[in-house]
């Protein structure tokens, strides 16, 4: 009901909700027709909502969830449940499309560290907007069958356990790179590189260096960030050694 809700004025958390689905669904649609050219816009609509044009850390299936993509996102509102609301209100596909481009332009960020709580606007835009918006409106509330059947992809293995490990276990809420500089170091391109550290040394940042970092955060502090920042979110030990090596695996595909 959060369309109708929004509709209806209703309470700002109700609002801030159908923002953060629409900000990511709101990718100017497309979705009708059909023949090759609509079915390649599917295909690649889909591989867009899983990985994002700009990394899987800012895809819309980081945060919701859509079966036809195979997301299981746990920040923003399901885009199957707002897909069947679309429905029941009996909203055309262009009343969509003019809906979502609204908040895909603006987004709504009330925490730009919070995923939960923000959606930046113009993470996509163009023809990947194009693309995401035609397998929205084809398939978000869709029955799961002919090119809306759910098609694995994104990560898989340990890169995607340690992706939804980023996100549940909080690492997301400091090293986020979709608003403002994070609050903690970014890990963009970090696995692999020279770090410089508060205590004037330099080190490669190597599965040693990343698994001691996450285990033990007040080890190595990086160069202009304070002690104990980290240590206070992430007690040392509250990660596990497998939930670290995980989310290692992921650190190294985001660039």
């Amino acid at each position: 009901m959060l369309v109708y809700e929004l509709l209806r004025g209703r309470g700002k958390g109700r609002s801030v909700a159908v923002a953060l689905t629409l900000a990511c669904l709101a990718a100017g649609c497309g979705g009708g027709g059909g023949g090759a050219d609509t079915q390649n816009e599917l295909v690649r609509g889909r591989q867009l909502f899983q990985l994002g044009p700009k990394g899987s850390e800012l895809s819309c299936g980081f945060c919701h969830t859509l079966r036809a993509a195979d997301t299981d996102g746990p920040f923003g509102p399901s885009l199957d449940q707002e897909g069947k609301e679309y429905q029941r209100v009996g909203w055309s596909d262009s009343k969509v499309r003019s809906f979502v481009l609204g908040w895909m332009k603006k987004g709504n960020c009330l925490d730009p560290h919070e995923p939960s709580r923000c959606m930046p606007g113009g993470l996509v835009a163009g023809d990947d907007a194009d693309a995401i918006a035609a397998l929205l409106t084809t398939c978000a509330g869709k029955p799961a069958t002919g090119e809306c059947r759910p098609v694995a992809g994104g990560l898989r293995g340990e890169a995607g356990k340690g992706r939804r490990f980023y996100a549940t276990l909080g690492c997301v809420s400091c090293h986020w790179t979709a608003g403002p500089p994070p609050l903690g170091p970014t890990l963009d391109g970090v696995a692999g590189s020279t770090v410089e550290l508060a205590n004037g040394k330099t080190v490669t940042a190597n599965d040693d260096y990343l698994l001691s970092s996450i285990l033990d955060p007040d080890k190595d502090v990086v160069k202009g960030y304070p002690s104990g920042f980290m240590s206070s979110r992430i007690q040392p030990g509250q990660v596990s050694v497998d939930q670290a090596n995980a989310i290692i695996a992921y650190i190294k595909t985001l660039k």
